[in-house]
């Protein structure tokens, strides 16, 4: 035996995780084995090294015999005390498709949730009126847990700037595929659509500038079956913006834990953002939420997710004014390529700073005066 009394003892590693093992705890997550479980931990892969080994390691067992490097660590799957909310999401949508296909005898199930989350609606108004507080002591917990702020607020104004690059590079490939796809200066659509910015930036909810975005779409001289269909449609479904900063957010988090960033796992990051955009609620800082979600699927910690609500309220503003800007900009592109299959006047033609379009025989209801009703139902 060696002598534990005057030996060091060695610190104790373990194997990184591989990009398999991450894809790997992403389908054990997406299929869980417990449907109560997902709500009380997740799967998650670690390797131990077995009890010899980790002996040998702190000096309590002889290793002449034995070579250290020879004795592998175990790959287990264990279970994360955490919320697994890609099952939770996962098991919703089979559970809601499946009660959409009985019938009227899914009717009560399906009444039975929409009941519980009105319910759940609004226990979180009544906690909503504690966010002030709440928000001011998480980040207070953070930076208290900070051993060097300098440097974490160092890392911080680089993780705004990384976010300011990306949605920049956004906006200029915006302006590139408006040229190709309309060959058209875009100067003139965006000062008509300056409008809609604000509004998107001023109340970090693009789905509020729904009716201005319209009125900007009908100015330039977008086809009105279009604006009218494609902008509710795209408030629905996209947030570009957002992607923006939960990509470079769920990058910025692992590095400030330690997490081991691979390009494995950036691929799974930019699949599993590239999945949540289609139910990215319109609210203001729902892409954190998003995040956190994102996060504990990757098994990144999400402890040091509080920092980010301290620069959050001018993110959110620059993500949002993003998001509306490229809902004009979808009704332009279906414009362009669609335009030829609807029978327009000259009012209705597109052009550099061209006349209001006139409303069709079939729009007599739409007004553009900013009271226009969607044409698909927004998420609240």
């Amino acid at each position: 035996m060696a002598d534990i009394g005057t030996s060091e003892a060695p610190k104790v590693t373990f194997a990184k995780l591989t990009s398999s093992d991450v894809f790997a705890d992403l389908l054990y997550n997406i299929f869980p084995d417990n449907l109560v479980g997902v709500a009380l931990f997740k799967s998650q892969t670690v390797y131990r090294a077995p009890l010899r080994k980790q002996l040998m390691q702190l000096g309590m067992l002889n290793s002449s015999e034995t070579n250290l490097t020879e004795i592998s660590d175990t790959r287990i799957v264990s279970n994360s005390a955490s919320v697994n909310m890609i099952g939770v999401i996962f098991c919703a949508a089979v559970f809601g498709m499946a009660a959409r296909t009985v019938g009227p005898q899914g009717e009560a199930f399906i009444a039975f949730f929409k009941s519980l989350a009105q319910v759940v609606i609004r226990v979180m108004r009544w906690f909503l009126w504690l966010t002030p507080p709440g928000v001011c002591f998480m980040i207070a917990s953070s930076i208290a847990d900070v051993v060097d702020p300098a440097s974490t607020l160092i890392k911080l104004g680089l993780f705004i700037v990384s976010v300011t690059i990306a949605l920049a590079i956004h906006f200029i490939l915006l302006q590139v595929v408006f040229i190709a796809a309309g060959r058209r200066n875009p100067i003139w659509f965006l000062v008509k659509t300056f409008r809609s910015w604000c509004i998107s930036f001023a109340t970090t909810a693009p789905v509020v500038a729904i009716p201005e975005m319209i009125e900007c779409c009908d100015s330039y001289g977008i086809h009105q079956e279009i604006s009218r269909f494609v902008i509710p449609f795209a408030a629905a479904i996209k947030g570009d913006g957002s992607a923006c900063f939960i990509s470079v957010a769920a990058v910025f988090i692992g590095q400030l834990t330690g997490y081991p960033i691979s390009a494995g796992t950036i691929v799974i990051i930019v699949l599993l953002v590239s999945s949540a955009m289609l139910a990215l609620p319109n609210i203001p800082s729902a892409s954190l939420v998003i995040l956190v979600t994102i996060l504990t699927s990757v098994g990144i910690s999400e402890t040091e997710v509080a920092l980010l609500y301290s620069v959050d309220w001018l993110l959110d503003r620059m993500r949002s004014g993003a998001i509306g800007l490229s809902h004009c900009y979808c009704a332009a592109f279906t414009h362009f390529v669609c335009a030829g299959d609807f029978e327009t006047s000259d009012d209705n033609r597109v052009g550099d700073g061209g006349e209001k379009a006139t409303i069709g025989k079939n729009d007599e209801a739409g007004k553009s005066n900013g009271k226009d009703l969607p044409m698909v139902e927004l998420q609240a």
